[in-house]
C-alpha cells in the first residue's frame, strides 16, 4: 500500500480543525470570564473618574490594573495555545504512525 500525500495531508488538516473547534468550545467560558473582568475594570475606572477619583496624577495605578488583567489574559492564551498545539502534534503523529505502519506492514513508528 502506498501513502497518498494529499489524502494524508487532508486527514491531518481535518484533525487539526476538529481540535481547534473543540478547544474553542472548551475555552470559550474562560475567555468570556476574562473579557468580562477586563470590561468590568474599565467600567469601574470610568465610574471612579466621574467621581473625580481618577486623575492624571494617579492614572498610572489604574493603567497598571488594566495592564495586569490584559497580561493575565495573554498568559492564559499562551497556555491554551500550547495545549492546543500539543494536541495537534499528537494527532499528526498518530495519523502518520497509522499511515506508515500500514504502508510498510510493520511497526515503523
Amino acid at each position: 500500500m502506498s501513502i497518498d500525500p494529499v489524502a494524508l495531508a487532508n486527514e491531518m488538516l481535518e484533525a487539526a480543525k476538529d481540535i481547534l473547534a473543540g478547544d474553542w468550545s472548551n475555552h470559550q467560558g474562560v475567555l468570556a470570564a476574562q473579557s468580562a473582568a477586563i470590561a468590568a475594570q474599565a467600567v469601574e475606572i470610568e465610574s471612579l473618574a466621574a467621581q473625580g477619583l481618577v486623575t492624571e496624577d494617579n492614572a498610572e495605578v489604574y493603567r497598571g490594573m488594566i495592564r495586569d488583567l490584559v497580561n493575565g489574559l495573554k498568559w492564559l492564551l499562551v497556555g491554551l495555545a500550547i495545549l492546543t498545539i500539543e494536541k495537534i502534534i499528537n494527532a499528526f503523529l498518530d495519523i502518520l504512525k497509522a499511515a506508515l505502519n500500514t504502508a510498510l506492514g510493520w511497526g515503523f513508528l
